[in-house]
């Protein structure tokens, strides 16, 4: 059958020695099959809509952040911290609200992805899927996956990403070290925190042409 979930691993510096397991992550809708040309040639592709666990490591290997975020009723959503050595620091709700997935919405989003995919390749379409193609056995959540990324500080501070399927902006909640969210910021769609550092922070943010470029921003507190 298909696989569900993965461990993730706690290992020796050099990778030769398996320790324990941190967590489980979930990857039941982490990608699918598509079926292409006259041939039915089959290709295997990423989820546009997974609700996949989402996880990320502190530059010094000392935290390991895991999102959890199955969709349906009654699935718990949630936000585990863990030190190096496997131990929890906190399990706390993820703290972005649950908005329901419309039809027109996921139209909206497979249109914009397979848009987006025909553009990366320079207008090539041998051997891609067409667009009904593209749309065909796709996951559909119920909800709006919450969170889309997850940055780790040295210090154990956790930023969440929020969803970015749609709009102009995307929200990040900053979480300190004992999972009390301390606060929100709005950004540009095309801007993505990769670093934080107290409240200095580094991101990536890409240009109307596709152009990228390292941002360094700093949290002020209002006064």
């Amino acid at each position: 059958g298909t696989v569900q979930r993965l461990p993730l691993l706690r290992t020796s510096r050099d990778g030769a020695k398996v320790m324990d397991t941190v967590a489980m992550l979930d990857i039941h809708h982490a990608v699918r099959t598509v079926q292409v040309g006259s041939n039915r040639a089959t290709q295997t592709t990423e989820e546009p809509f997974s609700d996949k666990s989402v996880w990320a490591v502190s530059p010094d290997g000392a935290y390991v952040a895991v999102v959890t975020q199955p969709d349906g009723p009654g699935q718990t959503r949630n936000l585990t911290l863990y030190r190096f050595t496997g131990e929890k620091v906190y399990v706390v709700p993820i703290p972005f609200p649950q908005i329901p997935m419309s039809t027109s919405d996921a139209r909206s989003i497979i249109d914009q992805r397979y848009d987006a995919m025909i553009e990366a390749l320079g207008g090539r379409r041998t051997g891609v899927p067409s667009r009904s193609e593209f749309g065909q056995g796709l996951f559909l959540p119920r909800q709006q996956v919450p969170v889309t990324d997850v940055v780790v500080g040295a210090d154990g501070t956790v930023v969440l990403r929020g969803n970015d399927w749609l709009g102009d902006t995307v929200d990040y909640a900053w979480l300190g070290k004992r999972g009390t969210t301390s606060g929100y910021l709005s950004v540009p769609r095309r801007q993505h925190i990769r670093a934080i550092n107290g409240n200095r922070f580094w991101s990536v943010t890409e240009g109307a042409v596709g152009q990228l470029r390292v941002v360094q921003q700093e949290l002020v507190p209002p006064r």
